[in-house]
C-alpha cells in the first residue's frame, strides 16, 4: 500500500522542531555524498521506504509495526510539545505520565534509527558466524563428538536427522547467514522501553539556545558519551557514572542527561529537572555530538548554525572515506 511506503525513522512531529524559521514545513538538509545544502520538505527527510514493514509468510507486506509506532508517536507528541512551549517560563510542566512518555520517546530516538538497526543486524549475524566457526573447529578436531551427536539424534524421534553431517558442513564459509530485520526492530523497541527507566533516574537539564545559534539534528541524534574519556570514543552504558546523554529536541531546546548533579529542583523520584541557557560554545558541542554519529543526513534550520564549518567539513570527509570515523577525541563536557 502506497500510504505506508514512506516511513520515518525520525517522527515528523520531531522534525518540525527544526524547521527553517522563514519556511515552516521545510528544513535544510545535507545528505551523505552531497556537496551542498538542500531545502527539503519534512515529508522527505529521515525516511526510508518500508523501513518498519516486512514480508509475511504469504508474501505480503505487513505494516503492523509502522501502525503501532504511529500510535506511540501520538502519545509522545503532546508531551514534547508541552515541554517546548514551557521553555520561555523555564518550568517542567509534564505530568508523571507525560514524563514517562518523553523518556520513552528519547530512548526510541536511540534505538529506531537505521545505524542502530544495521549495527544490531550485523552483530547478530557475526554471533551466528562465530558459533559456526567454533563448531566447525571443534568437530574438525574431534570428529568422534559429531558421531556421538548423530547417535543421540537417532534415539530422539523429534530431532533432525544428522546422519549425513560432516565437519565441513559447519564451515561458516559455506553458510549464508541472514537476520530478520523485523525481529531486530521489535527487540530494539522493547529495549527502548526498558532503558527509559534508567533515563528517568538521571538528572535532566534542558539547554535552551537563542537565535541564530540553533541546535541541529541528524539521522542519529541520540548521543551517549563519557566526556572524561580522552581516548577514542568507545562503548559506554547508561549507568556509567560519568556518562552524558544528549538529544536535540528542537532548534532551540536540547536534553542533557547525566548522573548526580546537585541541582535544587527535583522531580518526585528525587532527580533534577531544570532549564539552563546554552552559550554558542555549548550549542556547538551539542551539535558536534549530534553530527558525530550521523551517517546519512544532517538536518538543520539554517546552514550557519553553531559549529557549522567544522561539522560540515568532517561530515563530508566521512562520506568520502567509508572507513574514517568521527570522534578521534571525546567531545568536551558541557558544564
Amino acid at each position: 500500500m502506497a500510504e505506508f511506503k514512506n516511513q520515518h525513522y525520525l517522527p515528523q512531529f520531531y522534525l518540525r522542531g527544526f524547521e527553517r524559521p522563514e519556511a515552516p514545513g521545510q528544513v535544510r538538509l545535507l545528505r551523505s555524498g552531497q556537496l551542498h545544502w538542500a531545502k527539503v520538505g519534512i515529508k522527505n527527510v529521515a525516511a526510508q521506504d518500508y523501513f518498519h514493514s516486512f514480508v509475511d509468510e504469504a508474501g505480503n507486506l505487513d505494516h503492523t509495526l509502522e501502525k503501532e509506532l504511529s500510535k506511540l508517536e501520538n502519545q509522545f507528541s503532546p508531551a514534547l510539545a508541552k515541554l517546548l512551549v514551557s521553555a520561555s517560563s523555564r518550568r517542567f510542566p509534564l505530568s508523571d505520565e507525560e514524563h514517562v512518555h518523553l523518556a520513552w520517546f528519547c530512548m526510541m530516538m536511540w534505538q529506531r534509527v537505521p545505524a542502530k538497526v544495521e549495527f544490531s543486524e550485523h552483530w547478530r549475524a557475526e554471533m551466528v558466524r562465530f558459533y559456526f566457526t567454533m563448531t566447525h573447529r571443534f568437530y574438525t578436531e574431534h570428529p568422534e563428538a559429531l558421531e556421538r551427536l548423530k547417535e543421540e539424534r537417532r534415539r530422539d524421534p523429534d530431532a533432525a536427522n544428522l546422519d549425513e553431517a560432516r565437519p565441513e558442513h559447519f564451515d561458516p564459509a559455506h553458510i549464508e547467514v541472514s537476520v530478520d530485520r523485523h525481529t531486530v526492530l521489535v527487540e530494539l523497541l522493547q529495549s527502548a522501553f526498558e532503558t527509559a527507566e534508567v533515563l528517568l533516574e538521571m538528572d535532566w537539564v534542558f539547554l535552551r539556545s537563542r537565535p541564530p545559534h540553533f541546535f541541529i539534528t541528524s539521522d542519529h541524534p541520540f548521543c551517549l558519551v563519557d566526556p572524561t574519556e580522552t581516548r577514542r570514543w568507545r562503548g559506554v552504558g547508561l549507568k556509567n557514572p560519568s556518562v552524558e546523554v544528549t538529544l536535540p529536541l528542537s532548534r532551540e531546546v536540547a536534553l542533557l542527561a547525566r548522573w548526580g548533579r546537585p541541582w535544587p529542583w527535583r522531580w518526585s523520584r528525587g532527580v533534577t529537572r531544570r532549564w539552563r541557557s546554552a552559550s554558542e560554545g555549548v550549542v556547538a558541542k551539542i551539535n558536534w555530538r549530534t553530527a558525530g554519529l550521523a551517517a546519512r543526513e544532517l538536518i538543520t534550520p539554517v546552514t550557519d548554525f553553531a559549529g557549522a564549518s567544522d561539522i560540515q567539513k568532517v561530515f563530508m570527509e566521512r562520506a568520502q572515506t567509508a572507513n574514517k570515523k568521527l570522534g578521534q577525541s571525546s567531545p568536551g563536557r558541557t558544564s
